[in-house]
């Protein structure tokens, strides 16, 4: 089996010097050609090599296959029987589905906080005009200046354009605004 490796080495290595190879392995050009003559090699340096090569590792251990990694993909398809390629077509398409509902999640997490975040003011006193964080509250009856509670704590307020522009992306997002993601749920037949 060892001679086959080496067979398969040197063909793979084709009319490259022993410091090409090393050069492209990361490995000294006098252990290459020990490599090449019958040493038994590194398993680092089969690594690099049938990296450095684009070879089939399978085909440089065993002989099995092709010699070229990119033609793997087309010779286990044509290799394959009917119920493996079965077997591999439901399994891509569980694995499809349930990315689909990952990104649905994500979309429909989105949505809800695009809505969230530019959703027009609770009560109908407030207005589109920005009040600062740091403005103070004077007190009715000492006229002294008193700092607000907690600023995070407040409503951030929004401009009337920012609301419409993120109504506007919410509602590009496939199927438009879904219930569940605090919008109006689209019309049946809209």
């Amino acid at each position: 089996m060892s001679n086959g490796l080496h067979e398969r080495l040197r063909e793979a290595g084709g009319s490259k010097s022993y410091r090409h190879i090393g050069e492209l392995t990361n490995t000294h050009p006098e252990t290459v050609r020990r490599y090449m003559q019958g040493q038994a090699p590194a398993v680092e340096f089969i690594a690099a090599f049938a990296h450095a090569m684009g070879l089939n590792i399978d085909w440089l251990l065993t002989g099995r296959g092709p010699m070229k990694a990119s033609e793997v993909k087309a010779y286990t398809l044509s290799e394959a029987n009917a119920s493996e390629l079965l077997t591999a077509m439901a399994n891509t398409i569980e694995d499809l589905i349930t990315r689909v509902e990952r990104l649905e999640l994500f979309l429909n997490t989105l949505e809800s906080r695009v809505r969230a975040a530019w959703s027009p003011p609770a009560s109908s006193s407030q207005t589109d005009r920005p009040t600062p964080h740091h403005a103070s509250a004077a007190t009715a009856d000492h006229g002294q200046a008193q700092a607000k509670p907690d600023a995070t704590l407040e409503a951030k307020p929004v401009h009337a354009a920012d609301r419409r522009r993120a109504g506007s992306i919410a509602d590009a997002l496939p199927g438009g605004p879904r219930a569940d993601a605090g919008g109006t749920p689209p019309a049946h037949g809209a």
